[in-house]
Formats: structure tokens, sequence, C-alpha cells
């Protein structure tokens, strides 16, 4: 199995004292603290892109939908 990459990033000193703080206050390091952040961020991307696809998409009213439910006797 290959080793973890690394990559310096370069934060804001303020931001990187309060990135510091939170580790030390949830007894987590800097490192996991900031995967979890970046996989947040890009799952939160992943949802707002899905989103935004979804508004082109045409809408239907309920009664289209329920009708159609009701047609493939889900209802």
């Amino acid at each position: 199995m290959g080793s973890t990459p690394r990559t310096t990033v370069e934060l804001d000193p303020r931001l990187y004292r309060a990135l510091k703080r939170r580790a030390r206050g949830s007894k987590r390091s800097l490192t996991r603290l900031v995967n979890k952040a970046v996989r947040e961020a890009l799952e939160d991307a992943h949802d707002l892109a899905v989103a935004r696809r979804r508004l082109r998409q045409p809408s239907r009213s309920y009664k289209e939908v329920l009708a159609n439910l009701k047609r493939k006797g889900l209802l």
C-alpha cells in the first residue's frame, strides 16, 4: 500500500491559530481536522452541483406525480 500523499497549504495566521485551538480542544490532529473540512467541502460542492442539475429538470405538478405513482401501482 502506498504512503499518504502530503501537501503544503498556506493558511491565514488567524485561521491557523483557530485551527490549532480547535484541534487541541477536540484532541484531534490538525491533519484530521483539515481532512474532515476538505471532505465536507467537496461533499457540499457535489450536493450543490446535483441541486443545480435538478433545477434544470422540468417540474411536474403534484397531480402528475400522484397519477404516475398510481399508474405504477405504488399508491
